[in-house]
């Protein structure tokens, strides 16, 4: 068993070495800057797509033809001879979609249109849930647009997500397969772009660049992060058994961190005059698995029509921190009822069947918050020992505020739908 001696020598020692010289690097070469991170694109499916649209697009301005495209297709399973010219396919974005069976509309984010007119259909997303019958639907629109006959390639609906999940609105009878891939995937096939020569030249180093950024930017959605710098490498290989003790110890401490945290934010918001005795607040959290949830709740759960609460959900290793109106029960009709009469005051908010209403909540700086990074533990220590508890208090204060601004709109729908 390693001592608290070694692991305190072992950190003041090499690693502190390192990790100086690693701020050096920083500072002189901006290794750790992405541009994509800077302008919060990490989480925004239509950027995403966006970008992929101009890396897939043969007459694109990175000027590389088919160099993207074509690993592309053999990535989702569409075989094409080394001598059909692509220059041709159509790339197009928004695409919009009639589906005939089901009496519905939608717009695909993204669709490729092949010379030989296969179709493909790439659907984003990061962390959106997925609207009724949509990806069935999309599968419906590639076999519209696909020959029936003489191919074996059917087209495909391409579904992009963290984690690479089963879409469940899938048509399973339909001939037109989906093909699930995770954000991971997206970065391993970019690598391969960057390694592919056309005709013998590297990739231009502004599209590189750009490239491996955005490699980065994917790595990161999925929890894998930037990469580890080569010294540190090399100090945790030789003093391996004690870095091991050291993470044995981080996953011990981090789930307490995220605790001690949301009480932080808990006893700010139960100071609050403005709840009154007739309101709670309530932690749930299951920080060593997917998601913890902070939300002010009416105390006498049996009265009618307050069947809501007021929450803000995350802090949790790869989830994106929302704040809403949460139903602990799932959304019924009368909180449908609700939802509509608060649209104005939660103009921008998403819905889902547990949400009546809820975003991603931005930080005062403009970006996103995520727990699951090492950086962003670090801030939640650091913001549990300061005075000042700024994140703490930013959280509490961005709930309450919802709170406030929504108590009388929902009362109003209450009032309205004989609550």
């Amino acid at each position: 068993m390693v001592s608290a001696d070694a692991i305190r020598a072992f950190l003041a020692g090499p690693m502190n070495r390192v990790q100086v010289e690693a701020r050096r690097l920083d500072k002189y070469t901006g290794r750790r800057f992405n541009v994509f991170e800077s302008l919060g694109v990490q989480e925004k499916e239509l950027r995403h797509s966006c970008f992929l649209a101009s890396l897939l697009d043969p007459r694109g301005s990175h000027g590389q033809g088919d160099r993207f495209l074509r690993p592309f297709l053999e990535m989702v399973g569409c075989k094409v001879e080394p001598a059909t010219d692509l220059c041709a396919t159509q790339v197009m974005r928004e695409f919009n979609v009639v589906s005939q069976s089901q009496n519905n509309t939608g717009r695909i984010d993204l669709v490729l249109q092949l010379p030989n007119r296969f179709f493909i259909a790439i659907e984003n997303k990061v962390w959106a849930g997925e609207q009724e019958n949509q990806v069935g639907r999309y599968q419906e629109c590639v076999k519209d647009n696909t020959p029936a006959e003489g191919a074996d390639f059917k087209g495909c609906v391409v579904f992009l997500s963290v984690g690479r999940r089963d879409p469940g609105t899938k048509d399973t009878k339909s001939d037109v397969q989906v093909c699930a891939k995770s954000y991971r995937a997206l970065a391993e096939w970019l690598k391969t772009c960057c390694g592919r020569a056309v005709d013998h030249e590297p990739l231009p180093p502004r599209i590189e660049q750009s490239v491996r950024m955005y490699i980065e930017t994917c790595n990161t959605l999925e929890g894998g992060g930037p990469m580890v710098d080569k010294g540190i490498e090399d100090v945790v290989r030789q003093n391996l058994e004690t870095a091991l003790a050291v993470q044995e110890a981080m996953d011990e401490i981090r789930p307490k961190i995220i605790w001690t945290f949301w009480e932080e934010v808990r006893n700010l918001i139960g100071s609050n005059k403005c709840l009154g005795s007739d309101w709670k607040t309530t932690l749930e959290s299951n920080v060593e698995e997917t998601h913890s949830k902070l939300w002010i709740e009416y105390k006498k759960s049996k009265r009618e029509g307050v069947r809501y609460a007021f929450a803000i959900e995350g802090l949790t290793r790869g989830t994106p921190t929302c704040l809403g109106i949460w139903h602990p029960e799932g959304i019924t009709d009368r909180d449908k009822a609700l939802s509509k009469e608060s649209a104005r005051v939660l103009k921008g908010y998403k819905q889902n069947m547990w949400w009546i209403g809820y975003k991603e909540l931005t930080l005062p700086n403009g970006g996103k918050y995520d727990a699951g990074t090492a950086r962003g533990l670090l801030e939640l220590a650091r913001d549990i020992e300061s005075p000042e508890k700024r994140l703490a208090n930013f959280f509490a204060s961005e709930l309450v505020q919802l709170f406030e601004n929504n108590c009388a709109a929902v009362g109003a729908a209450n009032e309205k739908n004989g609550a």
